[in-house]
């Protein structure tokens, strides 16, 4: 498959539009992916509490905020790039794209999987709003959710076999420990790879095998439905209410842990232990979360539980997901 790179765009040769350039749009949706993720450092939220880490792991973490910008914005480019007929839907190169930032992890000296949540969800986000944008030229247009939701299938159903196998060939290498069914498989490396591409599995199907085990992908099969229909609105509601930013924040990650178990949550402590997280996450939101005294007051306790039982640093996919949102919010210009 052929590589394709940003500098294949030139506006003046585009029906001669000049409203916004496709530098800017592709930069403007990869500058919202670090911000979604540098916001975090500030908030308050039960669970990966960075407020309280250390100056070396703020630093990694914003290191690894900072690594998303280029793939965020090639495929924000893509994105544009399909939209204008410059190159096919089948040759973004999602997988590689994906495979190769993760693999730039170690020469910063972060964890391999830094990174490989938030990269999966705001991937086929960042198509769509490069796409849409371009379709409109303008980066003030009011976009639907359901026009979105459109564009981010298209761009997941056209992902390719040779998506997958990049993407198999990351886990194969980096995610051994990690629950995956196409990891638990008895056939060779070689074997699966020839398989994937027999069977044409794209990552659409992928991500449909594994999102039994893993929140990420079940979100991805999905297709961001629980961010579109619940998420959204709640933060229009709050924005009515003229709520912070910190607390807009604080209440997606507290309804995204009453919606979802946190799988590395649950990998490493069990169902029980995820499972009380999320009962807990559910009676804070019967409590009045952010809105009253005995949400807060419940929020302060599921902090201190977390901590009690050495689970404070474990909800990582909890994170990942809110990371996404406000990466979506900030897209929407709702934050």
């Amino acid at each position: 498959m052929k590589r394709v790179s940003f500098i294949s765009i030139n506006n003046d040769n585009i029906d001669n539009k000049k409203i916004i350039s496709s530098e800017d749009i592709a930069n403007w949706v990869a500058s919202c992916a670090n911000i979604a993720s540098v916001i975090q450092l500030g908030v308050d939220k039960p669970g990966l509490d960075l407020l309280k880490k250390s100056i070396d792991d703020k630093l990694g973490y914003l290191k690894g905020a900072t690594i998303l910008y280029k793939p965020i914005f090639d495929l924000a480019s893509r994105g544009i790039m399909v939209e204008k007929g410059l190159i096919d839907i089948d040759e973004i190169d999602l997988g590689w794209i994906i495979s190769e930032t993760l693999d730039k992890n170690k020469d910063y000296n972060l964890n391999s999987d830094q990174n490989f949540g938030r990269l999966l969800l705001m991937s086929n986000l960042a198509m769509a709003f490069g796409y849409i944008i371009s379709e409109s030229n303008d980066k003030n247009y009011d976009i639907s959710l359901d026009h979105i939701s459109d564009i981010t299938m298209m761009f997941l159903e056209n992902s390719t076999p040779e998506d997958t196998v990049n993407l198999y060939k990351w886990l194969a290498e980096n995610k051994n420990g990690d629950k995956f069914d196409i990891l638990n498989i008895t056939q060779s490396k070689e074997e699966t790879i020839e398989i994937l591409l027999e069977t044409e599995t794209n990552l659409k199907i992928f991500y449909e095998r594994e999102a039994e085990n893993n929140t990420i992908f079940k979100v991805l099969m999905n297709n961001y439905d629980y961010m579109f229909q619940i998420i959204i609105p709640e933060i229009d509601e709050m924005l009515k209410l003229k709520k912070t930013e910190s607390e807009i924040i604080i209440q997606i990650h507290i309804l995204l842990m009453a919606e979802f178990y946190d799988s590395s949550i649950y990998q490493k402590y069990g169902r029980n232990k995820a499972s009380k997280i999320r009962q807990k996450a559910k009676e804070i939101i019967s409590n009045g979360s952010i809105f009253t005294n005995d949400g807060l007051n419940s929020i302060r306790d599921l902090r201190e539980y977390l901590i009690q039982e050495h689970t404070n640093d474990y909800l990582k996919i909890i994170d990942e997901l809110t990371i996404f949102c406000t990466f979506l919010a900030l897209l929407l210009k709702k934050i």
